[in-house]
């Protein structure tokens, strides 16, 4: 059964990027533009993983993850935020509102799939070549010792 995730991302643009990336590995998708449209398709379709972009309009995209996090249904999906300024406060604040990790933009195919596959299993085990036209930044290894400094 293929995995289902959700990508919330105003820019429509990354959106189908990541999309893509996705359906290339046997995953379906499906993508929204805003946190209300969103919310209604994860309660409608439950996946098995969000991407949400921390800058994502109409509503706070914090206080789209908690919104999740309190419906007995969804409260158990993994939740990744992105951002192009991802930083440490950022990261603190989505960690508490109940996400589970973060993409800092640009990132890199490869850091996607082992994103997701440290978070969800995967049915295949695909070998993804690094994309030289992205900048690879994985901060899934940032801790809360390194945010306290």
């Amino acid at each position: 059964m293929k995995k289902k995730i959700i990508i919330i991302d105003k820019d429509k643009w990354n959106a189908r990027v990541v999309s893509s990336y996705l359906i290339q590995w046997s995953m379906e998708t499906l993508t929204f533009t805003n946190c209300s449209e969103g919310l209604a398709g994860i309660v409608n379709s439950v996946p098995d993983m969000i991407i949400i972009d921390i800058q994502a309009n109409d509503i706070n995209p914090l206080i789209a993850i908690q919104v999740v996090r309190k419906i007995d249904a969804t409260k158990e999906i993994p939740i990744l935020v992105s951002s192009s300024n991802l930083n440490r406060e950022i990261l603190r604040s989505a960690l508490s509102y109940g996400a589970s990790g973060a993409l800092s933009k640009p990132f890199s195919q490869k850091t996607l799939f082992e994103k997701i596959s440290s978070v969800i299993s995967t049915e295949e085990d695909e070998e993804i070549e690094e994309d030289d036209d992205f900048i690879n930044i994985d901060i899934s290894a940032l801790s809360d010792e390194l945010i306290e400094k």
